[in-house]
């Protein structure tokens, strides 16, 4: 009798044990009796050291979790399990994050607001949060680079001799506006008169434009006028010039009334002279306006 209640009480021992190991792992898995469930699949470039079982999180509360991870070629396919209260909406967002410093990883879902509601057939491309592991990681290479550009500094620019040229260099600038400054301050109250005379300079050269500016008129319109002139002269030169050279050639050929006079060489070689001075005095008016001008303008 003893030994079968000491069975009886092992038996019960094992029992609760083995319900008290399934209740763990339905806790550890996180299933929800009475709780409905849908899956969703998203695809990541990267999941870190995200595995199933790992823990979604919908606006910071557990209401799902990871139920398979699957490498493809275009990244790692995640199939993700929610309680149907979840509500999903179009412009959700899913993405990896990471929970502590030892790098666990968890799936943090944001509802989204549009109308349209959430196709949970779809394959919805999620984000990949850098996580504190990655970060140290990426630390380390920015270290191992500043140690890097630290030594090509130090064998480059910041050699001891290049310091030293720096060092001079600096010392010449301050030497050089030590005498700046000192020749500014010896020289300050000639700077202060030069200055002062400049000024009285440009109100000298206003007042005498402002003076004068009624004889600048009229010296323009009298060079507007001369300038009529000489051309009108010039045009007078070319007119005698052509004269006299078809008189001298009706005289050559023996044109009209003009054929007694061809006996006279002399006559014809003079008309022909005065023609080319008339050509070469047109020609140099032209050339030197000013030899026939004869313009004083006197301001002063």
């Amino acid at each position: 009798m003893a030994s079968k209640n000491v069975e009886l009480r092992v038996g019960l021992l094992v029992i609760a044990a083995i319900i008290i190991f399934v209740a763990t792992i339905i806790w550890i898995q996180g299933y929800r009796f009475g709780k409905e469930n849908y899956r969703i699949s998203v695809l990541f470039s990267d999941v870190g050291s995200l595995s199933p079982g790992d823990p979604v999180m919908v606006s910071g509360i557990r209401m799902g979790k990871v139920r398979r991870l699957e490498l493809t070629k275009e990244g790692v396919r995640v199939d993700l399990v929610l309680r149907n209260e979840v509500d999903l909406r179009e412009d959700a967002t899913i993405t990896v994050k990471n929970i502590g410093l030892m790098g666990e990883r968890f799936i943090a879902v944001w509802p989204g607001k549009s109308d349209k509601p959430f196709d949970r057939e779809r394959l919805v491309v999620g984000q990949y949060d850098t996580g504190i592991p990655e970060v140290m990681g990426m630390m380390g290479e920015m270290v191992t680079e500043l140690r890097n550009l630290v030594h090509s500094l130090k064998t480059s620019v910041a050699s001891d001799s290049n310091l030293a040229k720096f060092t001079q260099t600096v010392g010449n600038f301050e030497e050089l506006s030590q005498s700046l400054a000192d020749y500014m301050k010896r020289n300050n109250s000639k700077l202060d008169k030069t200055a002062d005379n400049f000024l009285a300079a440009s109100a000298s050269l206003k007042q005498i434009a402002l003076t004068n500016s009624a004889r600048v008129d009229s010296t323009l319109a009298r060079v507007d006028s001369s300038s009529r002139s000489i051309g009108k002269i010039v045009n007078d030169f070319e007119i005698m010039a052509a004269t006299a050279r078809d008189f001298a050639d009706n005289l050559q050929h023996g044109n009209g009334t003009l054929q007694m006079m061809t006996q006279d060489r002399r006559l014809y070689d003079d008309l022909r002279r005065t023609a080319d001075n008339l050509d070469d005095l047109v020609n140099d008016i032209r050339a030197n306006p000013k030899k026939y001008i004869n313009l004083t303008v006197r301001i002063f």
